[in-house]
């Protein structure tokens, strides 16, 4: 990884396991519910054409005629920072005799799509942002549709209320009227000019080669880089809040959110994450054994981290009736971790489990890519080897160290109508 001029950090991992050389182009910009609806419009509105390919279908067979390269553009959400990604994957050129200047001829149209977007009088086309506006609409009013993601995203939203993090990585519906082709044309310069920038390359290419063909991307516009903003991990409040929501839903969802103040970068996180996973991150643990499998309370247990934002999620699909029991039962898991309750076995299976996951990552170029923007984008250098290690050293003590300063911050509860309401519980 090489930190180079224009806010450019350059990113290859070489490797000849895989058939394909993906390249990814990422913007990263600070999570604004003011903005963020107009950042996620972006790359979408970038797909529908460019000067020389000034129609999405145009753009796609140039792509397809470099033996079936794909295109890609995404937004993501880490930790208080929104991610535009724009990327092509293309079969290594090594692997087709006679051909020579597919990777060059990738990053050409990749340039193409990021830096000569079709525009008319300095704005992108009318035509263009209206449709791309419709497929955004949509798109934020599917979430509602998957109850599993909704409750997730409430209980972030009454988590973090006036923090960035409760902004919705597409922003709002409420914000996509407003949004105007010269307006976001604007946005997208600003993005250009001010955002830190990542390219990265997963495939087996020279390393000389891959900084000569990507470094100059960085030199397209002109550019004064704006640091980011780190996360804040903020304090878990005094008193848990609890919101209980009704719709017309026959399996309820609750999702218990809890501050850890423990974030990428600090040397405890290890710990954390083989927590969680003894917690709830496998079949073995806690919450499936004794929420699911014991008490029969739930038709799912897990926990998952947030690693930017220092949060830990507990979510279960439950019966609106057993909404009391359960949250009990999974407290308990919560305090007996706290109070050292970690058996050998648990700590040698979730060990195991977290080092297969990591080594699973190794066999997909885009879960290497996403593996490395996590951490990239807090300012780490950990490699794939590291992490493994850093979770196989990790000791029961530290895990309960890491236990212990785990906070209850939120419940939310999606229950059906005339289901669970909020009452005094033991959090």
């Amino acid at each position: 990884m090489d930190e180079l001029p224009g806010g450019l950090t350059l990113f290859h991992y070489r490797t000849n396991q895989f058939k394909t050389i993906s390249i990814r182009v990422v913007l990263a910009t600070g999570l604004d519910p003011e903005r963020a609806t107009a950042v996620a419009m972006v790359p979408a509105v970038l797909e529908r054409g460019t000067v020389g390919y000034p129609t999405a279908s145009s753009l796609a067979r140039r792509a397809e005629e470099l033996y079936g390269a794909r295109l890609s553009t995404d937004v993501l959400k880490v930790g208080e920072h929104q991610l535009v990604l724009m990327g092509i994957d293309i079969v290594d050129e090594q692997r087709l005799p006679g051909v020579g200047r597919l990777v060059e001829e990738a990053v050409q149209v990749l340039t193409e799509l990021i830096y000569r977007p079709t525009t008319r009088d300095g704005c992108f086309l009318p035509e263009y942002v209206a449709g791309e506006a419709d497929v955004m609409a949509r798109r934020l009013e599917s979430l509602a549709n998957n109850k599993t993601s909704y409750a997730l995203h409430r209980c972030i939203e009454e988590m973090c209320r006036g923090e960035a993090y409760a902004t919705y990585r597409l922003g709002s519906l409420d914000r996509l009227a407003a949004i105007e082709p010269c307006a976001l044309y604007q946005t997208y310069q600003n993005l250009l000019a001010h955002s830190p920038l990542l390219v990265g390359l997963v495939g087996d290419q020279p390393p000389g080669r891959v900084r000569k063909l990507l470094a100059p991307m960085a030199a397209m516009v002109e550019r004064q880089v704006v640091p980011l903003a780190p996360t804040h991990l903020g304090k878990a409040p005094d008193v848990v809040k609890e919101v209980v929501e009704h719709q017309e839903v026959n399996q309820g969802k609750l999702v218990m959110g809890y501050r850890t103040g423990i974030a990428l970068g600090d040397p405890r996180l290890p710990a954390l994450v083989v927590y969680s996973g003894i917690l709830g991150g496998f079949t073995h643990s806690k919450l499936f054994l004794n929420v699911r499998e014991r008490a029969s309370l739930a038709y799912y247990a897990s926990s998952s981290l947030e690693r930017h934002k220092g949060l830990l999620f507990i979510q279960s699909g439950i019966a609106p009736a057993n909404y009391q029991p359960a949250r009990e039962i999974i407290q308990e898991q919560v305090m007996a971790m706290a109070a050292g309750r970690i058996s050998r076995e648990e700590m040698e299976f979730t060990r195991a489990g977290l080092v297969s996951r990591l080594r699973q990552a190794s066999d997909s170029p885009g879960d290497l890519m996403g593996f490395f923007l996590e951490r990239i984008a807090a300012g780490s250098r950990q490699t794939l080897d590291e992490a493994r290690t850093e979770i196989m050293q990790v000791t029961r003590d530290q895990v309960v160290e890491v236990a212990q300063s785990v906070r209850p911050d939120t419940v939310y509860f999606l229950s059906s109508k005339g289901g669970a309401s909020c009452e005094p519980s033991i959090l």
